[in-house]
């Protein structure tokens, strides 16, 4: 019997990309032991592994075109580990070979045309490799050895024994991230249930109450029946008896619905460390097109942030550090002249705090200019005074931010046309988070990307405030909260850090701030509550505060995201909602208008 191979298809082109991650990561190692001259022969036993492993699994599914370039790339690599020197331009090679893959995974794996022949690119790519086996350069291109040794006594593929392969994989399988969401969703509806048991549990103890509180004062003014009054005993033994169990299966269920809720968001946990594997091939490409040099470096690489997060960061990201490259690091003449090291730094690290996260990107290249920034913001209309006094210029950096600011007057085909970090904020938003940056012009920008870890639930301290339509819930997540306390007489409700600070600087009225106006509290505001993003800080006057709860926390549709403020709403209950706060852009607006204030006085 046949086997129909085809069902197998989508799993090869999903451990091929995995593969050619691995790849990417090799890649660049490759180019580190080149620069820094140390043997590279066990990064080119695992990129030889890695075309091997998928070669064999083209070859077995009928994908030739696939299995003809990780063949040509197989040998190059095994010319590479015996010839005993490595030109940048075969290492480029294997970069294109790797295209090579990826673009064939997406088009027809056979690497054939409609009409049956090879495409060009393909043959041309084959060709190419086969004279990186040589060791002789395309044209116009110069063989600069660098003084590396790769030989090697065995040029083989190396047999990987059962032993040797990382657990780790072996207990991962791969899950369809809507199965998870549907077990996240019955989670959220056994929650509810448990909600309603806990409410009957309370019923039945009250009934229990009053009864037993009946049947006493029956008995003491003995105008009950010996019978009734021993019935009635009987009852409220019965529901005490029933009250005992019930709370003991709710504290059953309780646990186990939190064991649930607590898995599924587990599964929904990616590290950043996926993030940051194709940046630093991506930087040496990108250094090569634009003639710099660029040494990226990570730190927090095991932050684990929500799935989906770490999929919607990825084209923030890039678009940062391609402005980086583009904008920011100087050619290396330049900065040789500026008396800095010719090669770049990229810093791309990652922070996670109490259910909040950071990913902060910085650079060491030109900075920001701000009076540049100012003035394209006239030229634009933005902006009316082209010498805005010193107080008001670190304004300029919200016009980065603005979908009619633009630094170039022409697309590239590397920063197209200026105007990206506009939907880097957008993106931001949609995380419920914000972005930010800082620079110092000739030493380098900073920008920090801050958002919740997860987007499956959050837990959060709800408030009430008053607005000029009546009462309004509005909700702080907790992992963002500091302290809260009243505002009379300075007790403390709520603090993390253990001494109250007395709320470290003077509040501003939630419900005014919410309508655009800063001011100090109202008489109605008679609780403080101190919030913060790790970086910056701010103290917000609400009426009440009603319940610490965990939510489920769905985006506002697009007619009511008026405010940047509000990052998402909850129910509260079948007829009032919660409005979440995005306490990054809160603060951020914040500072912003109390700096527009002392700049005024």
């Amino acid at each position: 019997m046949k086997i129909d191979l085809t069902r197998f298809a989508e799993r090869f082109r999903q451990e091929t990309r995995d593969n050619l991650s691995l790849l990417d990561a090799a890649i660049v190692q490759l180019d580190a032991a080149i620069r820094e001259k140390y043997p590279p022969d066990d990064i080119l036993r695992e990129m030889m592994r890695l075309a091997h492993a998928v070669k064999g699994a083209a070859r077995m599914l009928g994908f030739s075109g696939i299995n003809r370039l990780c063949h040509n790339l197989e040998e190059m690599l095994i010319a590479l580990r015996s010839q005993g020197d490595i030109a940048p331009w075969q290492i480029d090679l294997v970069v294109d070979a790797r295209k090579g893959v990826e673009k064939l995974l997406s088009l027809n794996a056979d690497g054939k045309l409609e009409t049956g022949e090879e495409p060009v690119w393909l043959s041309e790519l084959t060709d190419s490799l086969k004279r990186g086996v040589t060791g002789i350069p395309l044209a116009g291109e110069t063989i600069e050895h660098a003084p590396v040794s790769a030989k090697s006594s065995e040029p083989d593929i190396p047999i990987v024994a059962p032993s040797q392969v990382d657990l780790a994989r072996q207990s991962t399988v791969r899950v369809n991230v809507d199965t998870i969401d549907d077990l996240l969703y019955y989670g959220r509806e056994l929650t509810q249930a448990l909600d309603g048991l806990h409410k009957f549990h309370k019923e039945i103890d009250s009934i229990r109450i009053d009864l037993q509180t009946a049947t006493d004062d029956s008995k003491q003014e003995g105008t009950q029946s010996e019978a009734l009054t021993e019935e009635g005993e009987r009852i409220t033994n019965k529901l005490l008896f029933l009250s005992i169990n019930l709370r003991e299966r709710i504290a059953e269920v309780d646990r186990s619905v939190r064991q649930i809720d607590n898995g599924a968001v587990e599964l929904r946990m990616r590290p950043i460390s996926e993030l940051f594997e194709t940046i630093p091939l991506q930087a040496r490409e990108l250094g090569k097109t634009l003639g710099k040099e660029v040494l990226v470096e990570f730190s927090g690489e095991d932050v684990r942030l929500d799935g989906r997060i770490v999929e919607l960061l990825r084209e923030p990201i890039v678009h940062i550090i391609r402005n980086a490259l583009d904008h920011g690091i100087e050619a290396p003449e330049v900065r040789n002249r500026l008396e800095k090291s010719t090669t770049g730094r990229l810093s791309v690290g990652a922070f996670e705090n109490a259910g909040w996260a950071r990913v902060v990107i910085s650079d060491d290249g030109r900075g920001i200019n701000l009076n540049e920034v100012w003035l394209r913001a006239v030229e634009l209309g933005l902006a009316e005074n082209s010498a805005p006094p010193e107080s008001e210029i670190k304004k300029g950096y919200r016009f980065l931010f603005d979908d009619r600011f633009t630094s170039r007057r022409g697309a590239t085909d590397i920063s197209g046309r200026g105007v990206g970090l506009a939907a880097v904020k957008r993106r931001l938003q949609e995380l419920r988070g914000d972005v930010t940056v800082e620079s110092e012009f000739g030493m380098g920008a900073k920008f920090t990307l801050s958002m919740p870890s997860s987007l499956s639930s959050q837990r959060i301290l709800v408030t009430s405030i008053t607005m000029p339509t009546g009462r309004l819930f509005v909700a702080f997540p907790t992992a963002m909260v500091r302290e809260t306390a009243h505002r009379d007489t300075g007790l403390e409700t709520h603090s993390d850090e253990g001494e109250f600070s007395a709320i470290e600087s003077q509040p501003l009225s939630l419900s005014n701030f919410l309508t655009g106006i800063h001011s100090v509290p109202q008489q109605s505001e008679i609780y403080m509550v101190l919030c913060t993003d790790g970086q910056r800080t701010g103290a917000f006057a609400v009426d009440q505060i009603v319940a610490e709860t965990e939510v489920v926390i769905q985006p506002l549709p697009h007619i009511a995201r008026s405010s940047e403020i509000i990052a998402g709403a909850a129910p509260l209950t079948s007829d009032e909602i919660i409005f979440v706060l995005n306490i990054p852009t809160l603060l951020n607006q914040t500072i912003s208008k109390r700096t527009m204030e002392n700049s005024d006085a």
